[in-house]
C-alpha cells in the first residue's frame, strides 16, 4: 500500500505574498498568514473569487492545508490553480470539490516550482466565505503508514464539562465548557538517514509551528487535523542495531 501519512508544516504564505479578491476591512487577507485560528480572513463577496500565494520566485508546493474555515457551511465549491511561468496561465492542480463540512482541508498536488498558487471559491448562497489559515509548501511524506493502534484525530474528542446534581444525587444537567481533539502519533522504524535528513526539520519547527496531519489521506480524506504538539517536542529512540527510530507524540487541534 503506498503511504499515506503526511504532515504540511512548511508553508511559504506571508503577509507580502498573499491577497484575495475580496475582503472585510476588519478581516484582512494577511491573517491567512498567521497560524492563530482565531484571526479570520473574511471575503466581502458572495461571487466567485480567489485568493492568491503569488511568490517573487519559483516556490516547490505540492499541497495546500486550509482550516478554520465556513467553506463547507457556505455550500462553496473550491478549486487550486497553479501558475508555473512567471506571469503565465494559471491551471488546475487541484479539481473541483465541494467540502462537506468546516473541517480542516488538506490536498496534494504533483510537485512543481510555481510562482503562485491560488484557490478558486464559488459560493452556492448568501453566506461569504472565511478562512483562519492557509498553508502551501513542501508536506513530508511519512515513510510507513498507521496500521493499528491510532485514533484518527476527528474522532479524539475531549471534552471538558460541570455537571450539576442535587443534594439527593439527582442530575441536574450539564455544561460543556470546552470541546477538543487530542490523539497520539506513534512511527516506527523511520530510517535513521531519513529521521536525520527529513523528519528532524518538522521536530525543530514544531516547537512553535502548527502542522496539518493525515494519518491516511487517501482512505480517509476527511480526517485531517491542524494540530500543534502538546507535551513536549517528539523525541525518538533507536529501535535496533541498524539504527531504526522511533517516536511517539500528543497533539491537540481542530479536526
Amino acid at each position: 500500500m503506498p503511504v499515506q501519512q503526511y504532515i504540511g508544516y512548511d508553508n511559504a504564505v506571508t503577509i507580502s505574498n498573499v491577497s484575495a479578491d475580496s475582503s472585510q476591512s476588519s478581516y484582512p487577507v494577511t491573517n491567512l498568514a498567521n497560524p492563530a485560528t482565531n484571526l479570520l480572513w473574511k471575503s466581502d463577496s458572495t461571487s466567485a473569487q480567489y485568493v492568491t500565494i503569488d511568490s517573487a520566485a519559483t516556490q516547490d508546493c505540492d499541497y495546500i492545508g486550509i482550516a478554520g474555515h465556513n467553506l463547507g457551511s457556505a455550500e462553496c465549491d473550491v478549486e487550486i490553480e497553479g501558475q508555473t511561468t512567471d506571469g503565465g496561465a494559471w491551471s488546475s492542480i487541484v479539481s473541483q470539490f465541494s467540502p462537506a463540512n468546516d473541517r480542516p482541508i488538506l490536498k496534494t498536488f504533483t510537485s512543481d516550482d510555481y510562482y503562485g498558487v491560488r484557490i478558486k471559491i464559488t459560493p452556492g448562497g448568501s453566506t461569504k466565505p472565511q478562512i483562519a489559515v492557509v498553508y502551501t509548501g513542501e508536506i513530508m511524506q511519512m515513510q510507513r503508514n498507521i496500521y493499528i493502534g491510532h485514533t484518527p484525530i476527528t474522532y479524539a474528542r475531549s471534552v471538558d464539562t460541570v455537571s450539576g446534581f442535587s443534594e439527593s444525587g439527582q442530575f441536574l444537567g450539564r455544561i460543556i465548557k470546552a470541546t477538543t481533539h487530542k490523539s497520539k502519533v506513534s512511527m516506527s522504524n523511520m530510517t535513521k538517514e531519513w529521521f536525520r535528513s527529513t523528519f528532524d526539520a518538522f521536530v525543530l519547527a514544531s516547537k512553535t509551528v502548527p502542522f496539518f496531519y493525515s494519518w491516511r489521506l487517501t482512505d480517509y480524506a476527511t480526517e485531517i487535523g491542524y494540530c500543534w504538539v502538546t507535551g513536549g517536542v517528539p523525541v525518538p529512540d533507536n529501535t535496533g542495531p541498524s539504527g531504526m527510530m522511533s517516536v511517539s507524540f500528543s497533539i491537540s487541534g481542530l479536526a
